[in-house]
């Protein structure tokens, strides 16, 4: 069994590669253009500084008041909002991120409706361009390990893309972490 000291270590080290990764899939853009980053249950805002670094407008939502107020002491020039996507989108900010991220959120939204709400919802904050990536773990098959948790496969993940008339591309775990980026399809 791990220390509390070794857990921390490991997480530290997956939410550097995890925000590196990031930012080598979306860099910059040239120009000056700022890109936007929606971080979907944001919590204390650990990816925050990363991105803000790099020149990014970082927006980081969560559902937990506690949460929100740690995130603004700790990077104060991102943007916080309390709020539930499975509830509702955000009109305000739809259409404005050019990539929304949500690392291990969806699977504690158990509830199946919720669920595709809370897709739908996060994917109608996208720009004409942007892409939802989702970080989690995708079972073989549907998983509730916990009453707070459940898994759902890859099948799921797509035919839930599919009723949005969006795209799926799923990525095995090679290094840290296996993910899916949604988007809407090419333009002909």
């Amino acid at each position: 069994m791990l220390s509390a000291e070794e857990n921390n270590l490991i997480y530290d080290q997956f939410n550097q590669w995890l925000a590196d990764f990031l930012l080598r899939t979306f860099p910059p853009s040239d120009g000056g253009v700022l890109q936007r980053v929606l971080d979907v249950g944001c919590g204390t805002a650990m990816y925050a500084a990363a991105f803000l670094k790099s020149g990014w407008d970082y927006y980081g939502v969560d559902i937990s008041y506690t949460a929100i107020e740690e995130a603004r002491d700790r990077a104060p020039a991102g943007t916080y909002r309390l709020h539930d996507f499975s509830s509702s989108p955000l009109p305000e900010w739809e259409g404005r991120f050019d990539c929304v991220f949500i690392r291990t959120v969806l699977i504690h939204v158990v509830d199946d409706e919720l669920w595709h709400a809370s897709l739908r919802h996060t994917a109608k904050q996208l720009s004409e361009y942007g892409k939802l990536v989702v970080v989690d773990s995708i079972p073989r098959e549907r998983q509730s390990p916990a009453t707070h948790v459940v898994g759902r496969t890859l099948d799921e993940y797509r035919a839930a893309v599919e009723a949005l008339d969006m795209t799926l591309s799923f990525h095995p775990k090679k290094e840290a972490c296996e993910y899916l980026v949604i988007s809407r399809p090419a333009k002909p």
